[in-house]
């Protein structure tokens, strides 16, 4: 699928979506749900994690501005997977621009049946 700005997003299930109708219905409205609000998702995530991106950031050209802004951040982030489990829970897995920020480690943000954001980290 693409996002609303126009950038290719990937698409995993950890079910097979003909065989749970009520977890496929759940999956596709909360895919709709964040492709229509990816930026919101993008700054709730940059939001929770912009002290450890601070932490992590270290300009090494300079271009880059000296101190990582929260609106900096929030641009320098695309979405780039949604995986669905089949719990009902989703993650929206993020990536920084060419590593600037975490050194190329995906930014994971998980979400319960509901659609609640419930945590978010670095991983790889």
């Amino acid at each position: 699928v693409m996002s609303k700005d126009g950038k290719p997003v990937k698409i995993s299930f950890d079910f097979h979506p003909l065989e749970d109708a009520e977890l496929a219905k759940n999956a596709e409205q909360h895919l709709q749900h964040v492709l229509n609000n990816e930026l919101h998702h993008r700054t709730g995530m940059c939001r929770y994690l912009l002290g450890l991106a601070q932490d992590w950031y270290q300009p090494e050209d300079e271009n880059l501005p000296e101190d990582l802004s929260l609106e900096t951040f929030i641009a320098w982030t695309w979405l780039d997977y949604l995986s669905f489990s089949d719990d009902g829970t989703f993650s929206l897995w993020f990536y920084d621009a060419d590593g600037k920020v975490f050194a190329g480690h995906v930014i994971i943000a998980e979400y319960d049946q509901t659609g609640q954001f419930k945590d978010a980290g670095i991983h790889g």
